[in-house]
């Protein structure tokens, strides 16, 4: 009995432990998950804290990396003004003239066809004065998509090449015929002072022209069925220079064989060849010419023995007439 009493005290007084064991657990969970009360739990503090300092630590990274953001857009920004400063540098640069010698060749279709047909490679060089005062010079050479206009009357005829993109930049070439021949009449050139051309021009801005009238001068002439082939002319107008290249003009294309091709060519004068006789070789040409420098030099010679032998003989005359005084 006193056994049995002593087991029932032991086993209350267990059970009495463990209740008290499971209150204070459970008070202390509460504490360490409840924000409510006064009470603040230090585990949240401490997470609290740890927190604020990742947000803290965040807040830098993203200052950190707005000063990246704003870094690369500043060179982003640089590198693009370089890049237009490149490309504005290469387009003033490149569009004038190239070193190559473009030959273009050019159609005028009337309302039977090619009228005017041309091919030849244009330079042109101009003097002016710059905003300093100074004298300078521009030169530059047509591309060969300039563009050709002109018209197909019977008699005179005109035709034009305008530089791509800039309609004030042109030639014009005039034609008349008489006698089933043509010729050139006049040679106009037209510029403007404007860029990509000038940079430092006093007249920007300004349309400037200059023309030559005189078919003698020009001297271009052939039958309205050919031609005029040459391989170089300059003109000189004013402060213009014109150089003109590898030349074919047919103004009177549909007047050629072809029906509105080149037809039959006339070569200018300073390229034709030497004429010689028929049959007649260099070395007998060379031949030709020693054996009259050797008759003239045999006349020269004749003259001469003959003019000493007067002097000599008038000579003798007079100091044979003194004697006889005497």
């Amino acid at each position: 009995m006193m056994k049995l009493l002593l087991f029932v005290l032991v086993l209350a007084s267990g059970l009495g432990v463990s209740a008290q064991t499971t209150d204070a657990t459970s008070q202390e969970t509460e504490k360490a998950t409840t924000l409510d009360g006064q009470t603040t739990p230090k585990a949240t503090a401490a997470t609290a804290e740890t927190v604020a300092m990742t947000i803290v630590a965040t807040g830098r990274m993203t200052e950190a990396t707005e000063i990246t953001v704003m870094s690369t857009n500043m060179k982003t920004e640089n590198s693009t003004e370089n890049t237009t400063s490149e490309s504005r540098t290469t387009g003033v640069t490149t569009l004038p003239l190239s070193t190559l010698a473009p030959v273009g060749r050019y159609a005028v279709n009337g309302t039977n066809g090619t009228c005017i047909l041309m091919q030849f490679y244009l330079e042109i060089s101009i003097t002016y004065n710059n905003t300093e005062g100074k004298t300078d010079e521009k030169s530059l050479v047509f591309p060969d998509n300039s563009v050709p206009m002109g018209n197909c009357t019977d008699n005179a005829r005109y035709f034009t090449v305008t530089y791509p993109e800039f309609n004030d930049w042109y030639l014009r070439l005039d034609f008349d015929v008489e006698d089933q021949m043509y010729e050139m009449t006049s040679v106009t050139f037209q510029w403007k002072f404007e860029e990509p051309f000038f940079l430092d021009a006093d007249k920007m801005g300004q349309i400037d022209e200059v023309q030559l009238q005189d078919p003698e001068i020009l001297n271009v002439r052939a039958d309205t069925g050919k031609t005029f082939k040459c391989n170089k002319r300059q003109i000189e107008i004013d402060s213009v220079g014109i150089t003109i290249k590898e030349i074919m003009y047919q103004p009177y294309a549909d007047q050629s064989a072809e029906k509105g091709g080149f037809g039959d060519v006339e070569v200018c004068i300073e390229d034709q060849p030497t004429v010689k006789p028929p049959g007649t070789t260099q070395a007998q040409v060379d031949n030709t010419g020693m054996i009259v420098g050797i008759c003239i030099g045999c006349v020269a010679g004749v003259i001469l023995v003959i003019g000493g032998l007067y002097y000599f003989i008038r000579h003798r005359q007079k100091r044979e007439s003194y004697k006889s005084l005497d």
